[in-house]
């Protein structure tokens, strides 16, 4: 806030409060004036067309900025670790097998078997197809690697977002700082 100090001629120069403690020289006379230190300063009356903050206002830029910037960064943390252990989850899960080499896979095992274990193989075969249906294995490994995907997709870009607002906070927050 601008003040105004006074020359020994009478004449008022208008004084910052980055000038705190240097010397000025005045408009009319031409006299060396020395501004007082930012204590002093507070003293002088203010120049005209500085404006007062309102009674009851808040100079900080961080009041509503801070808890949601805190939010923003524990949203962050939260939502990456959870990604990053869904991304994991996806490699560790995700098979290159498909039908056709499931197929085959099993066909070369069955060439293999003895003529006992084909009978152990009919008689649980005959058994297990006359109940529920169930997927192969590989092909639920893949769904569970399809789910952990997604779910480490979505939750990336909620992280991405979160990250944007914390750093939109900050932006705004240096915006009015130099504002203000």
């Amino acid at each position: 806030m601008d003040r105004l100090l006074s020359c020994a001629c009478g004449e008022k120069i208008v004084v910052s409060q980055a000038q705190a403690g240097q010397q000025v020289s005045c408009g009319s006379c031409g006299a060396v004036v020395q501004v007082p230190t930012l204590r002093g300063l507070s003293e002088l009356p203010l120049a005209l067309g500085t404006l007062l903050p309102k009674a009851g206002a808040t100079t900080d830029t961080w009041s509503w900025r801070g808890p949601v910037m805190a939010a923003c960064l524990a949203g962050v943390l939260g939502f990456g670790i959870f990604s990053a252990r869904e991304f994991n989850f996806y490699r560790l899960t995700r098979t290159n097998m498909n039908a056709a080499i499931h197929i085959q896979a099993e066909t070369e095992g069955v060439d293999e078997m003895s003529p006992d274990a084909l009978l152990t193989l009919w008689d649980d075969y005959s058994k297990l197809s006359l109940g529920p249906k169930r997927p192969p294995a590989y092909k639920q490994y893949n769904d569970f690697s399809d789910k952990s995907f997604r779910a480490g997709s979505i939750t990336a870009a909620v992280t991405a977002l979160l990250a944007v607002i914390a750093a939109g906070m900050v932006w705004s927050a240096k915006k009015a700082k130099r504002a203000a």
